[in-house]
C-alpha cells in the first residue's frame, strides 16, 4: 500500500510525510487488533503501549485515532492493561523529544506539534475529536471504526482548505502555497483499508473481528 500508491508518490514529490505517518498509525491499531483477539498481556501493553506514543509523537493528529482506537477496544472489553499503556505511551511519545528541548530554546515554538497546531483549525479539530470518541464508544466492528476515522480525518482536511480558501481565495489557497492540499492524504490509509475490508466482507461473507480477523487480512 505505500510503495505503489499514487499517494506515496505525491509525498515523494512534495517531500511530505503525512501519508507515511498515517500509514505508521493504521499500521499499528491493525497489530493491536489482530493482538486483541487473545488479549493483552501486562507485558503486551507496555509494549504497545511504546509503540502507540513513538507513533503518536510523529504528528498531532495522530492523538485523533489513537485515542478513540483505545475507547473502542475499551468499549468492546479488549484494550490493553490502562495504566501500564497510559504511561508506556506517554513515556515513549517525551522520549524523543528531550534532546530538542534541552539543546535549543527555538524548538519549544517551532516544533512538530506546535507548527502543526498552529495551521489546523482548532476548535474544528476539537470538536471533530469529541465526536470521533463518543462514535469510538458505541461501534463494535474494526471496519465501522476505520470507515469513520477515515471521514473525521477528511473532514478536517476539508475545514482547513475551506479555511484557508475563504481567507485567501481560490488562486493563492490552491495554486498557491497557503493550503497544503497534501492534508487529504490524512485519510488515505483508512480509505484503503475500509476498501480492502469490503472486498474482504463480499469475499468471506462477513468482516469479524478477533480472532478471525487475523485469517481475514492473510487472504
Amino acid at each position: 500500500m505505500l510503495v505503489g500508491s499514487p499517494a506515496f508518490a505525491w509525498e515523494i514529490t512534495c517531500r511530505s510525510t503525512i501519508f507515511l505517518n498515517m500509514v505508521l498509525v493504521m499500521g499499528l491499531i491493525q497489530v493491536m487488533e489482530q493482538q486483541s483477539a487473545e488479549g493483552f498481556s501486562f507485558r503486551a501493553s507496555i509494549g504497545y503501549g511504546v509503540l502507540t506514543g513513538f507513533v503518536a509523537c510523529t504528528r498531532s493528529v495522530t492523538v485523533l485515532v489513537l485515542v478513540p482506537y483505545f475507547l473502542y477496544l475499551w468499549r468492546n472489553h479488549r484494550a490493553p492493561h490502562p495504566a501500564p499503556y497510559a504511561i508506556a505511551a506517554i513515556g515513549a511519545f517525551c522520549i524523543p523529544f528531550l534532546p530538542f528541548f534541552t539543546y535549543s530554546s527555538f524548538f519549544h515554538d517551532y516544533n512538530p506539534f506546535a507548527v502543526q497546531t498552529s495551521i489546523m483549525p482548532g476548535p474544528a479539530v476539537v470538536i471533530v475529536g469529541i465526536i470521533s470518541c463518543a462514535v469510538a464508544l458505541r461501534l463494535r466492528s474494526f471496519a465501522g471504526f476505520v470507515f469513520f476515522q477515515c471521514f473525521c480525518l477528511f473532514a478536517i482536511a476539508f475545514m482547513f482548505v475551506s479555511m484557508r480558501i475563504s481567507s485567501y481565495g481560490w488562486h493563492n489557497s490552491l495554486i498557491g502555497d497557503r493550503a497544503d492540499i497534501s492534508y487529504f492524504l490524512l485519510a488515505f490509509p483508512f480509505l484503503f483499508i475500509s476498501i480492502a475490508l469490503v472486498l474482504l466482507r463480499s469475499k468471506v461473507g462477513k468482516v469479524s473481528d478477533g480472532a478471525s480477523y487475523r485469517s481475514e487480512l492473510a487472504l
